[in-house]
């Protein structure tokens, strides 16, 4: 049922009204009449705002104005995110006559979806103040779209989308490439006899496997020690190297298990790691900074030498990488016994991230480029573990303080997996 209100519209012509007035009064003639009218205003759907002569005026469709001076008025409706046609309409209302402004709203806009969620919505350079996901009413034709969310960069960093007219856009969020812009690295240095061993692994699992994190956020690597079990078959498959990453830290440092390093620095103590609170506030810590480049990692698991890529890419600038050095690490992500492996033990039958092999010579990286991603070529031994449970890890390391810049992995898709900077809905199917 429409509503039943007068409106009052501002003229401008009322001097020349009443001097009209006057002249035909003045011959004698019985003067025109300027009763009111009414305006009804419709749209399809209902509900649309209601603006006269570009002023809102409170109400919503459907609606019937009483009392409106006879005069030609400019009527538009709005209901986001629709659009609609045509956009206003010029109404004349006759003295007591009745006029009609119908609308049709076409609904002409974009979804947009991100993962992670909650990215904030540019438009044609304008921040639409919206997060995705979100329904974005637009114009008709091409829009440039972009997604910005702290701590991560989406790729490509500019999205060109064709919307046609009356048509819903659905934008989703494989359309873009989210990388975190920091991967931290968590090293464990344990043995399968060690009290709080078995605690820790399951730490570390349990953080990597909650919402935010993931392994484009969150490495782990687990070096096995010889003590208090050196039977410990994890330490004897590579004991040198495994020997070499606790001469790297210090064996004065790493003198009872479990101990934790997060980027290079020992959290805790030895023998008494962080709980699972204090990991995730030192992870949540960690992942605010922004090393300015990325580590991309491609290997080909099905032989036992295991040929590995690795591109550094700097992202807006020149890196200084001087004083650095590229590690390079098999891992395998999970490691399953029927039952405990060795005797004597704490009953733990599975194990993640366990170290295997480390590229030999590790390179020095150098200065990056933007724009010059460097390209390093290495090779790491599988032997006959499981190709599908195999990951490389890949971490830049500073020399001097021990601290790991910037971490990658094969568990991650490369920037040049990243997508295309122009989506179709037609194209995408």
């Amino acid at each position: 049922m429409h509503g039943n209100r007068p409106f009052r519209a501002r003229r401008t012509g009322a001097p020349v009204l009443f001097l009209l007035l006057l002249l035909v009064s003045g011959c004698g003639r019985e003067a025109p009449s300027y009763a009111p009218g009414t305006l009804t205003v419709t749209s399809d759907p209902a509900g649309a705002a209601i603006f006269i002569d570009g002023r809102d005026t409170g109400e919503t469709t459907p609606f019937t104005f009483a009392d409106m001076p006879a005069a030609a008025y400019e009527v538009g409706v709005v209901l986001p995110p629709y659009l609609s046609t045509p956009g206003s309409r010029i109404v004349t209302v006759a003295p007591l006559g009745h006029a009609d402004a119908d609308f049709s709203l076409v609904l002409t806009a974009l979804t947009v979806a991100s993962e992670p969620a909650g990215a904030r919505i540019t438009l044609d350079g304008l921040d639409t103040g919206l997060f995705t996901p979100a329904e974005i009413g637009v114009e008709p034709g091409l829009h440039r779209l972009a997604l910005d969310l702290d701590g991560f960069r989406f790729l490509p960093g500019e999205l060109a989308v064709d919307v046609a007219a009356g048509e819903i856009l659905e934008i989703p969020a494989s359309a873009f490439m989210a990388r975190s812009l920091r991967t931290v690295l968590l090293e464990g240095f344990s043995n399968i006899f060690c009290q709080g061993c078995p605690e820790l692994s399951a730490n570390l699992h349990a953080l990597q496997l909650t919402e935010g994190y993931g392994l484009d956020r969150l490495l782990v690597l687990k070096f096995s020690m010889s003590w208090p079990l050196r039977a410990d078959p994890h330490y004897q498959y590579n004991i040198p190297e495994n020997d070499g990453r606790l001469l790297y830290y210090g064996p004065e440092e790493i003198i009872a298990l479990p101990t934790l390093y997060a980027d290079g620095a020992l959290q805790g103590s030895a023998g008494n790691p962080p709980g699972p609170g204090s990991l995730r506030d030192l992870v949540d810590l960690a992942l605010l900074g922004d090393p300015g480049f990325f580590i991309d990692v491609e290997a080909d698991f099905t032989l036992p030498s295991v040929p590995v890529t690795v591109t550094l890419t700097a992202l807006d600038g020149e890196i200084d990488l001087t004083g650095t050095t590229l590690f390079v690490a098999l891992a395998q992500d999970q490691v399953d016994y029927p039952e405990p492996p060795v005797e004597p033990n704490l009953g733990e039958t599975t194990f993640y991230w366990l170290f295997r092999d480390m590229a030999d010579q590790p390179p020095v990286p150098g200065a990056l480029a933007s724009g010059s991603p460097l390209v390093l070529t290495l090779d790491l031994v599988r032997g006959d573990w499981d190709p599908a449970s195999c990951a490389v890890i890949a971490f830049i390391q500073d020399q001097a303080t021990g601290a790991v810049l910037q971490a990658g992995s094969t568990a991650v898709p490369p920037l040049s997996a990243a997508p295309a900077d122009t989506y179709s809905e037609s194209a995408n199917r």
